[in-house]
């Protein structure tokens, strides 16, 4: 009976270890782009942030979807983006460096990292409103 209280008493214990801390959500670091690229990107909010080293995971392409077809849209070819928060989707209105326009739907889960002349950020496609590309 002792070593079941025992076992008991164990698993209480290492249970509750696991409910302290805390909910910061930090960003400490960010991934290292393959080339560097500087933007200003408006929030949902209206907030402006100065960014450098602007990626998606470390890619300096953004992933998008046209139809059917998975598209890698070089980050070197885009002057701005709008985003359009659409159900479950975010529609993309691009503006190309040679003017043209397209449109393509992102996951609203796409990370965008940079850094800021505060510190490191990190944003989802769902919260941003714009990205210009300096």
């Amino acid at each position: 009976m002792k070593k079941i209280k025992f076992f008991v008493l164990i698993i209480i214990f290492t249970l509750c270890l696991g409910m302290g801390g805390n909910n910061y959500n930090i960003v400490s670091s960010i991934p290292e782009p393959d080339r560097y690229f500087t933007v200003t990107i408006v929030d949902q909010s209206n907030n402006s942030y100065k960014v450098q080293k602007i990626s998606v995971d470390g890619l300096t392409f953004l992933p998008a979807k046209m139809g059917r077809a998975d598209v890698g849209i070089d980050f070197k070819t885009i002057k701005k983006v709008n985003f359009y928060l659409q159900d479950d989707k975010v529609l993309a209105k691009i503006v190309f460096y040679d003017k043209s326009n397209k449109e393509f739907y992102i996951d609203p889960e796409v990370t965008f990292f940079g850094q800021t002349e505060w510190g490191k950020i990190r944003l989802k496609c769902s919260d941003i409103k714009e990205i210009v590309f300096k």
